[in-house]
């Protein structure tokens, strides 16, 4: 496995010979702040994750102004029905990620992204995630002194 691979862990992103008839190459974000971070990520980790999976250049991938109703691309929108940093994916003509907030949007995005991965029909899915806790957790060895368990080197990132 080359360093590049390697490097990217969980986040790469292997081409898939599915073919998909809905428009990657033009997606929307309604309703939220597109000067977010969160919402910063959610477009690049699009563009990458689309271009990778399905061969398309990232140049030809743009997030347009607004919706125009011929488009058959992707939207990510806001449902206040979703619990924070839930989601709900639904797919007809469009594929349509909806979420309270720019987390739940951006797990919706990874979703729908390893859907795509697995080679998975998206036509007429209709999904809905909520969170089981209000808390999300990491389950690491990091002591809260800093150092780290079973016999691992150095200190932790947490600190």
């Amino acid at each position: 496995m080359g360093n590049k691979e390697w490097s990217q862990l969980w986040l790469r992103y292997k081409k898939v010979e599915k073919k998909y008839d809905y428009d990657f190459e033009n997606f929307y974000i309604k309703d939220f702040n597109k000067g977010n971070p969160v919402i910063g990520s959610i477009i690049s980790e699009y563009k990458k994750g689309i271009s990778e999976l399905l061969g398309i250049n990232e140049d030809n991938i743009k997030l347009l102004d607004e919706k125009d109703d011929k488009t058959k691309g992707v939207i990510f929108s806001k449902n206040e029905g979703v619990l924070v940093e839930g989601f709900e994916i639904q797919v007809s003509n469009v594929i349509d990620i909806k979420a309270s907030d720019e987390k739940g949007l951006l797990y919706g995005l990874f979703h729908l992204l390893r859907l795509i991965a697995r080679g998975i029909d998206l036509e007429d899915l209709n999904i809905r995630k909520n969170p089981s806790s209000k808390l999300r957790m990491l389950n690491h060895w990091d002591n809260m002194d800093g150092s780290i368990e079973r016999g691992y080197s150095g200190q932790s990132f947490f600190f």
